[in-house]
């Protein structure tokens, strides 16, 4: 089904795309500022993930950077909760998606080859661990 407006992908790179949370969001989509989003709208696991958004922001302040764009949605069918952030100069993108509150990844994508990592890995980095990814 086509939806107007919303690409199925998100272009990390030019070779590397992952699925736009809101093309298959029909209970809930937004895509905007990060300041706008509210992580409420996951019932499932939302204190854990706007934790972990303040963590991150929190690792991110050093290099001047910061999560600013969101894509977010949820499917009624499959009550799957799925976002992708990024930072403004697209160094950094933070995806997370689970399936009911039971199983899913929360991984990032980080410095300017975008290299996959757990999302708790990098929180439990040190600096100067985090500063060879970021170069």
């Amino acid at each position: 089904m086509h939806k107007p407006n919303i690409h199925k992908y998100i272009y990390i790179t030019k070779k590397r795309k992952l699925n736009n949370p809101c093309f298959t969001g029909d209970e809930f989509k937004y895509n905007g500022p990060m300041q706008d989003f509210n992580f409420k709208i996951s019932k499932h696991n939302y204190k854990i993930q706007y934790n972990n958004f303040i963590k991150i922001q929190k690792s991110l302040k050093p290099y001047n950077l910061s999560l600013t764009y969101i894509w977010a949605g949820i499917s009624s069918t499959t009550k799957r909760f799925q976002f992708i952030a990024k930072t403004t100069n697209g160094e950094i993108y933070w995806r997370k998606y689970d399936i009911g509150g039971q199983s899913g990844q929360n991984s990032m994508y980080i410095g300017k080859n975008l290299k996959k990592i757990n999302t708790s890995k990098w929180l439990k980095m040190k600096k100067h661990e985090q500063d060879q990814l970021l170069k």
